[in-house]
């Protein structure tokens, strides 16, 4: 009787982990709904734009856009505070958008279709250039 009921147990937990999968497989959408991807680290793709949210203000943030531009050798086409295109053979269309205090979403688009990697590779440069002062020229 015993090994009925513990086989029973683990049937029912197995039958619950491959359906949550299932869920998450057909329905594209997980079980944990309480998840919110608006944290600082984390890069999420979604239609061919990179979204990062960072704890700084959009002037910041504009910033050390710029500067991660020149470091990479981009040519900045167009420059508000806002938008940001860049780039003569690659276009990157890079947007920052305020979404609180202090809080800034930083979406990245590279070319029509979007290019992951080199999107990862402008964060990745970003990260460098947050603590970077830039001084006036006298």
């Amino acid at each position: 009787m015993k090994k009925i009921i513990i086989f029973l147990c683990l049937f029912s937990c197995v039958g619950c982990a491959s359906a949550t999968t299932a869920t998450v497989i057909t329905t594209g959408i997980a079980v944990t709904p309480f998840v919110n991807p608006a944290v600082q680290g984390a890069i999420t793709w979604q239609n061919g734009e990179a979204k990062r949210y960072y704890t700084y203000d959009r002037k910041v943030m504009h910033s050390a856009c710029v500067n991660t531009l020149k470091k990479m050798n981009m040519p900045i086409t167009s420059n508000s505070d806002t938008l940001i295109k860049a780039g003569n053979k690659d276009h990157f269309k890079i947007a920052l958008e305020e979404s609180q205090k202090n809080i800034t979403r930083i979406t990245v688009r590279m070319n029509f279709w979007g290019d992951k990697q080199y999107a990862w590779l402008f964060f990745h440069n970003l990260e460098d250039q947050i603590s970077v002062i830039q001084f006036p020229k006298k």
